[in-house]
C-alpha cells in the first residue's frame, strides 16, 4: 500500500512566561496522545517579550521587543520555509501576562511578515476584569480549591491547556468544511465532463480581462515578476504619499537602486488590485503574478507595518525579493558605458 501524505496544520502557541508555556504544552501533548480524534496539528511554542516607552504625551506605549521560538532561536526558520508558511493558520495566546492591546500587537507582527493568521487570545473568566487579576486570585486559593478548578479546567494551567485544544478542534471543523466544499466542486467538474471548458465563453473572457494590467508607464521604473519576468506594475502605480514621506531613495545608477534604512517592500496604490488580486476578497488577500500566478505579496485593507516601522493604510505590499527592478529607459542609457577610441599616435 502506498504511503498517504497527511497534511499538517501548524499552530503557533504564544506565551510570555517560558516555563509556564512549556508546562501547558506538555499537558497538551499528553491529552492529544489519548484523543484518537485529535487533529493532526504541530504546535510551535513561542515566547514573546513586551516593553514600553514614554510617548509625547507622557503615556506609556507598549510594544513587542522580541518574538522567538521557545528555545531562543529566531522565527525565520519557519517564515523562510514556504511550505511551513502555507501550513501556519492560527496563533494562540496563552498565559496571564497579556494586556488588552497585545492581541493587536501580535497580529501586526504576523502581518509585517506577510502572514494572514487568525489570532486567538485566552480571556479571563467573567468574574475578573483582567488575566492578572485571575492569576492573583488563583495563587491565593487553597490546595483543595486549586484542585477543583484543575479538575474542571476553569482556572490555572489546565484552563490554558483546554483553550489550546478547543481552538485546535474548532480549526479541525473549519478544515473539514473546506475539504467537503473542495470534494463537491471536484465532483461537479467531473460531472460536467469538460471542466473549465464547459464554462460560458463570456465568463472566461471576463476572468481573463481581470488579469490584464492597467496603465503602466514604461518611461518610468517598472517592476517585473522574478519568476517569469512579466511586468507587474510601474513607478506610477506605487503609493506616492508613503514613498515621499517615509522612503528615501538614493539617486545613483537609478532611482530604486538602493533603499536607505530598513524598507524591504513596495507599497502600491489601489489600482493594482484589479490585476494582481483577481480573487476580489473584501478585506485582505494575496497578490499574484498576472501571468504565472506565483504569490508576490499580500494586501490588507486595514493596513500593515512596513519594515521601516511605518504603518501603511491600506497596505498593498510586495517584498522587494519578489520582483526585479527595471530602470527607466533614461536611466538605462546613463548606465551604458561609452566606448572611447583614442587616436593612433605615429612614432
Amino acid at each position: 500500500m502506498a504511503d498517504v501524505e497527511v497534511e499538517v496544520e501548524r499552530v503557533i502557541v504564544v506565551g510570555m512566561n517560558r516555563a509556564r508555556l512549556l508546562k501547558i504544552m506538555a499537558m497538551v501533548a499528553d491529552e492529544a496522545l489519548d484523543d484518537e480524534s485529535s487533529l493532526n496539528v504541530e504546535y510551535i511554542p513561542c515566547v514573546v517579550a513586551m516593553s514600553s516607552y514614554e510617548g509625547e504625551n507622557g503615556e506609556s506605549i507598549r510594544y513587542m521587543s522580541s518574538f522567538e521560538f521557545h528555545d531562543g532561536s529566531p522565527m525565520t526558520k519557519f517564515f523562510d520555509d514556504e511550505a511551513c508558511r502555507l501550513s501556519l493558520s492560527t496563533a494562540i495566546m496563552v498565559g496571564y501576562e497579556w494586556k488588552e492591546s497585545d492581541e493587536e500587537l501580535v497580529g501586526k507582527y504576523f502581518e509585517s511578515n506577510l502572514l494572514s493568521i487568525s489570532i486567538e487570545c485566552i480571556h479571563p473568566n467573567s468574574d475578573f476584569s483582567s488575566l492578572s487579576e485571575e492569576m492573583n486570585h488563583f495563587k491565593n486559593l487553597t490546595d483543595e480549591e486549586k484542585a477543583q478548578h484543575s479538575s474542571n479546567q476553569t482556572m490555572g494551567p489546565r484552563k490554558m491547556k483546554r483553550f489550546v485544544l478547543d481552538t485546535a478542534k474548532s480549526l479541525k471543523s473549519i478544515i473539514s468544511k473546506e475539504d467537503a466544499i473542495d470534494v463537491t466542486e471536484t465532483k461537479q467538474e467531473e460531472t460536467s465532463g469538460k471542466g473549465e471548458e464547459s464554462a460560458p465563453k463570456e465568463e472566461q473572457e471576463q476572468l481573463q480581462q481581470k488579469r490584464i494590467p492597467g496603465f503602466i508607464d514604461h518611461d518610468l521604473t517598472t517592476f517585473a515578476c522574478r519568476m517569469c519576468r512579466t511586468i507587474l506594475l510601474g513607478e506610477n502605480n506605487l503609493a506616492v504619499e508613503h514613498i515621499q514621506n517615509q522612503h528615501h531613495f538614493k539617486r545613483r545608477s537609478h532611482k530604486f537602486a538602493q533603499i536607505e534604512g530598513s524598507c524591504q517592500s513596495l507599497f502600491c496604490d489601489e489600482s493594482v488590485l484589479k490585476w494582481l488580486a483577481p480573487e476580489g476578497e473584501n478585506v485582505e488577500g494575496k497578490l499574484t503574478c498576472s501571468k504565472c500566478s506565483v504569490k508576490i505579496g499580500h494586501w490588507n485593507w486595514s493596513g500593515a507595518q512596513c519594515s521601516c516601522g511605518t504603518w501603511v493604510v491600506p497596505a498593498i505590499q510586495i517584498p522587494l525579493g519578489k520582483v526585479d527592478i527595471i530602470p527607466s529607459p533614461s536611466e538605462r542609457i546613463k548606465a551604458i558605458p561609452m566606448l572611447v577610441i583614442a587616436p593612433t599616435v605615429e612614432s
